[in-house]
């Protein structure tokens, strides 16, 4: 999961949360989460334009 959110001194921050049994999966995942948050980020601007 990422979200985006713009915080009270009008900058905007992402995160991306994930749960994992074995640690060792983080380094499979990692890409997509970075990819999730340059996305959701991606919305988060084209919302405030709107």
């Amino acid at each position: 999961m990422a979200r985006a959110y713009l915080g009270s001194n009008n900058y905007v921050s992402a995160s991306s949360e994930v749960f994992f049994n074995d640690p060792d999966d983080y380094r499979y995942i990692f890409p997509c989460m970075t990819r999730s948050i340059t996305t959701v980020i991606d919305h988060f601007e084209e919302y405030l334009e709107e």
